[in-house]
């Protein structure tokens, strides 16, 4: 199945003459409880999102730095992060909160690079040697965690071999895409 949800992501990314992909700028997930907006350059696939689970996928439609962006939000009342970042900033440099980021949940494949807190959001930089959506993209990625409305929400960003970001540049997309959903 994860290598299904790979190769549906590297080839929904772009049209078959080489071109960036279309699509809505904005789309309601969970029933319609929540809209899930794109930043700048960014358009939502909906065949490779699962929008009755919370789940969006966003590809370049015109976007200057490559990337590829999802979205999970989670259950109503699962808000966790504003006020508790420092804990959760915490966590994630042991090895629990180091399988929570792995595609895999195996802590060993995870090198946290950078974590940090921001506008209530806890933004982590690291690399997966496991994900399991690999299969063209680079294994480094950068991954919020932030609370929206009453929901915790995760929102991360990766990129492709042909055209990778630096460090920089990823925090660049995932702050635009937290600024797109939140609006802070």
């Amino acid at each position: 199945m994860a290598a299904f949800w790979g190769a549906s992501l590297l080839v929904s990314a772009c049209t078959l003459d080489g071109g960036l992909a279309s699509g809505p700028k904005s789309i309601d997930v969970l029933g319609g409880e929540i809209t899930v907006v794109a930043p700048e350059g960014y358009c939502f696939d909906r065949r490779a999102s699962r929008l009755a689970e919370g789940f969006t996928v966003a590809t370049p439609c015109g976007a200057s730095r490559l990337a590829l962006i999802t979205t999970q939000i989670g259950e109503a009342d699962s808000a966790a992060v504003t006020g508790a970042e420092n804990a959760l900033l915490q966590l994630i440099q042991h090895p629990d909160g180091r399988a929570l980021l792995s595609g895999a949940g195996d802590p060993s494949t995870i090198f946290v690079h950078h974590v940090q807190v921001h506008n209530h959001r806890v933004e982590v930089f690291f690399s997966d040697t496991a994900s399991s959506l690999s299969d063209g993209l680079q294994p480094t990625q950068w991954r919020a965690f932030l609370d929206y409305q009453d929901r915790m929400v995760t929102v991360s960003v990766r990129w492709w071999d042909q055209s990778p970001l630096d460090q920089a540049q990823g925090l660049a997309v995932l702050r635009a895409a937290a600024l797109a959903l939140v609006g802070d």
